[in-house]
C-alpha cells in the first residue's frame, strides 16, 4: 500500500512537470563557440525572468564526499544532499527554513539540516562552492567571509529533486537537504546551468501564453534573439517515458491490490463456511438451548483473532505506515462483515430445517 501511494505521488509530481517549460535549445554560430560573452547574456535573461515570470531555480545532487577525499571525514556509504535555489523555487515550495533573509548581496547563505553533522557539512560545502565563486575571492575578501551557514529543524518535508538522475534514489524525492541560497551576485559564471540539456536544465517557467510572450521579449532585449532559444514543456525533454512508467506501476499495484483483496475475502468466506457446514448440528442444537453467540463460537473468534492480532503487529514492526493500517483495518471489516453474514444466514437455515424435522 504504501508503494502504491508513493507511486501515486511521484506520478502526481509528474503531472505538475506540464505545468512548466525550461530551456531546451541554444544555437551557436561559429564565432560563439566557447564565447562566454553568450553566457552571460543567459544569465542577464534568467535575472530579468526572475522578476517578469518569476522563473525557477532548481539543482539537487547527491555526493559522497568520501569518493572525493577522505579529508572530510565522511564514511565510505555516507552521502549529502544539496540543492541549489533562487528565491521564486522557494516561495513555491514553501521549505521549512527562514529565507526572508537568506537571500543577501554580500553572502551567500546555506541552510544546514540540525541532524547532520555540521562541521563536516560545512567543510565539504565550502570546498564545493570555492571553484563557483572564485570570481568574487580577492585577497581582502576570503571564502568565508562569502558564506553565511545556518540551521533548520529536522523534518519530514519531501520536495521533488526535479534531477531525473535521482529517479532510482527514494524516487526522486528528497527531504532535509543542505540548502544553497543563490541571489544574484553568487549566480556567476561558473555555476550557471543554463546551458545544460533541457532535461539537466535548472530553468522552471510557468507554462502559459502570457509567459510566453514575456520570455520572447526578454530574449530580444538580451539579444539572444539569432540564438534559437526553445522554451520546452518540461515533460517533453525526457520526463514523460518515466511517467508512462509510473502509470504502469500504478495499474499493476492497483490490480495486485484487488487481488489480494478478493483473495482475502474468498478465503475468509470458504474458511467459514467451512466451519459452519462441520458444525452444522451443533450450532443449530446450541442455539436453541440458548446459547451465545460468544459461547457458540469462543473458539473460533479465539483463532481468528490471533489471526488479525498477528498480522497488526507484523504491519507495526515492518510498515510503520498509517495507510497500511487503515487498509488493513478495511480488510478486518470486511471478514467480519462476511463472518457475520454466513454465521446468521446459516443459522437461520439449519433452525428452519430441524424445525421441520429435517436431518
Amino acid at each position: 500500500m504504501n508503494t502504491f501511494l508513493n507511486i501515486s505521488e511521484i506520478r502526481q509530481v509528474y503531472v505538475q512537470q506540464s505545468n512548466f517549460v525550461t530551456l531546451s535549445n541554444i544555437s551557436y554560430n561559429e564565432y560563439e563557440i566557447g564565447d562566454l560573452s553568450i553566457e552571460q547574456k543567459l544569465i542577464h535573461l534568467f535575472h530579468e525572468l526572475e522578476k517578469t515570470v518569476d522563473a525557477q531555480y532548481i539543482v539537487s545532487e547527491r555526493f559522497y564526499p568520501n569518493r572525493m577525499s577522505e579529508e572530510f571525514g565522511y564514511a565510505n556509504n555516507e552521502y549529502v544532499n544539496i540543492v541549489q535555489v533562487n528565491k521564486n523555487f522557494l516561495n513555491e515550495n514553501h521549505l521549512p527554513i527562514d529565507y526572508v533573509y537568506s537571500f543577501s548581496e554580500d553572502k551567500l547563505t546555506v541552510h544546514l539540516p540540525d541532524n547532520i553533522n555540521q562541521e563536516k557539512a560545512k567543510k565539504f560545502v565550502l570546498f564545493l562552492i570555492a571553484d563557483y565563486l572564485h570570481e568574487l575571492i580577492s585577497d581582502e575578501i576570503n571564502l568565508n567571509h562569502l558564506v553565511e551557514f545556518k540551521q533548520y529543524p529536522e523534518n519530514n518535508v519531501t520536495f521533488f529533486s526535479e534531477n531525473i538522475d535521482m529517479m532510482d534514489i527514494e524516487q526522486g524525492f528528497i527531504k532535509n537537504p543542505i540548502i544553497i541560497c543563490l541571489s544574484n551576485p553568487f549566480f556567476t559564471l561558473s555555476n550557471s546551468r543554463l546551458q545544460n540539456a533541457a532535461i539537466y536544465n535548472p530553468l522552471r517557467i510557468e507554462n502559459n501564453d502570457e509567459n510566453h510572450l514575456k520570455i520572447n521579449n526578454a530574449i530580444r532585449n538580451n539579444e539572444l534573439d539569432g540564438n534559437n532559444l526553445i522554451f520546452q514543456n518540461v515533460l517533453d525533454t525526457g520526463y514523460s517515458e518515466i511517467f508512462q512508467m509510473t502509470l504502469s506501476e500504478v495499474s499493476i499495484l492497483l490490480v495486485a491490490i484487488l487481488f489480494s483483496i478478493l483473495v482475502s475475502v474468498l478465503a475468509s468466506y470458504y474458511i467459514v463456511l467451512t466451519i459452519l457446514l462441520s458444525r452444522q448440528k451443533q450450532v443449530s442444537v446450541l442455539k436453541l438451548l440458548g446459547y451465545s453467540f460468544h459461547q457458540i463460537y469462543k473458539d473460533e473468534l479465539f483463532y481468528f483473532g490471533l489471526i488479525y492480532l498477528f498480522g497488526m503487529i507484523e504491519l507495526l514492526v515492518l510498515e510503520r505506515s498509517l495507510s497500511s493500517l487503515v487498509m488493513y483495518a478495511v480488510l478486518t471489516f470486511i471478514d467480519f462483515a462476511i463472518i457475520f453474514y454466513l454465521v446468521i444466514k446459516y443459522e437461520k437455515k439449519n433452525i428452519v430445517h430441524i424445525l421441520k424435522g429435517a436431518d
